[in-house]
């Protein structure tokens, strides 16, 4: 194994199908050891950079148990990669107390720029009593990696579409303004965020009608609370990625930063886990 990577440890249900990207991101990234009980992955003596607790749905892994895994590694990160029926616990559940919370659809745009050592802290390092606004405050201190790329905003929401592009031009993006998919030239624009509505039958379908006319640009979806399906769908019509509203500027900065990658769009770092078909 490589000795520069973090070794982290990932307890629950790492087969489950909303996971299969944050597993194989981790595989890569780090030294990963797997478990699917907490009680297994206590017998370990290793040191760990980080503990991942992952949970399709509350209940799975108890406060008792993150506790006995704060215990056991108390240097390390604890992070909660969260399934879609954990998406209501933050205001009808009991969310662990002093654990970063990453659902599955935000794991690779969070964990780009937040597992890392190099550098100045990030988010992840502060102290475990550090809330997530405070989390959010502090991610948004580092400056927006900078990029003069083409980047357009399909959407028919004026108000939408301002907020976005005020976003992406702190980031020194040229924005752009489409609505019709006519507008939406070939190779003019590096990127294309898709306001992808409320992910109807149409909504889809004008987004395998788009992705056909602004090829190749690469298409990122918007879709409020996604859904595997939605994931699974976007990229069998075209979309190369896909980001979930609300949304933390970080993440939007990570994923263009990935995608306008300054060696030109055909060596931006992709894999076939995250692409869909172009």
């Amino acid at each position: 194994m490589n000795s520069q990577l973090p070794r982290i440890l990932l307890i629950g249900d790492h087969r489950h199908r909303e996971f299969a990207e944050a597993v194989a991101w981790l595989t890569r990234h780090s030294e990963l050891t797997l478990q699917e009980r907490v009680a297994d992955g206590l017998q370990s003596d290793q040191h760990y950079h980080g503990v991942v607790l992952a949970q399709t749905r509350p209940g799975q892994i108890t406060q008792d148990d993150v506790e006995r895994v704060g215990r056991a590694w108390p240097l390390a990160r604890l992070v909660a990669l969260l399934g879609s029926w954990c998406e209501g616990e933050t205001r009808s559940g009991d969310p662990w107390p002093g654990v970063t919370r990453v659902y599955w659809h935000q794991w690779r745009a969070r964990c780009d720029r937040e597992l890392r050592f190099d550098g100045p802290p990030t988010a992840w390092q502060l102290p475990r009593t550090s809330t997530e606004a405070e989390r959010a405050t502090h991610s948004l201190q580092e400056p927006p990696p900078k990029s003069a790329a083409k980047i357009a905003v399909f959407t028919r929401r004026a108000l939408f579409f301002h907020g976005l592009a005020d976003a992406c031009r702190v980031a020194g993006y040229q924005v752009t303004w489409i609505c019709r998919v006519q507008d939406a030239l070939p190779a003019r624009n590096a990127v294309i965020l898709w306001d992808g509505g409320v992910g109807e039958d149409r909504d889809f379908a004008e987004l395998q009608e788009l992705a056909a006319a602004a090829k190749p640009a690469r298409i990122i979806v918007l879709l409020g609370f996604p859904r595997f399906d939605d994931l699974q769908r976007a990229r069998q019509y075209g979309a190369i990625d896909i980001l979930a509203l609300p949304l933390q500027l970080p993440d939007l900065w990570a994923v263009l930063k990935r995608l306008t990658a300054s060696s030109g769009l055909q060596d931006a770092t992709l894999d076939a886990s995250c692409v869909g078909k172009e």
